[in-house]
């Protein structure tokens, strides 16, 4: 995936008005402190060309007595082809946007977090041994 094409748009989504990508890994570090608190909408897309592998086991969190993992064929079966976009997320209200990416990666590092709409790209594996959210990046 080229720079150029992150500016413009990816998987058919436009990219205007979004900030530059800041990797999981930064905003995890940081604990989101260059993140808005007002509401908006984020995006979360593997960087990767190639087609993911999936875990038996999810990275989130376990909330309220349930196991957030999916059958890793299951996920095969429903990925969608060159994919970059593995999630849409909003924030609304009194939540905003930093805390809301902040619970997102909490919850994909194993916290007992409330973010179940966002247990999906913690079902992909990568190769470096880490949990799966650190590969991908946002766009806020």
């Amino acid at each position: 995936m080229d720079r150029d094409t992150l500016h413009a748009s990816i998987d058919g989504i436009s990219l205007d008005g979004f900030s530059e990508p800041v990797s999981i890994g930064v905003l995890r570090e940081t604990r989101c402190s260059e993140v808005s608190q007002s509401s908006g909408i984020y995006v979360v897309l593997r960087m990767s060309d190639s087609r993911p592998e999936f875990l038996e086991k999810s990275t989130a969190g376990t909330f309220k007595k349930k196991d957030p993992s999916c059958p890793a064929e299951f996920v095969c079966r429903n990925w969608v082809g060159d994919a970059h976009v593995v999630y849409v997320g909003k924030a609304a209200g009194k939540i905003g946007l930093r805390r809301r990416l902040a619970d997102l990666i909490a919850f994909g590092y194993g916290q007992a977090v409330g973010h179940w709409g966002g247990r999906w790209p913690c079902e992909i594996a990568n190769q470096h041994d880490v949990p799966p959210p650190w590969e991908h990046h946002v766009y806020v």
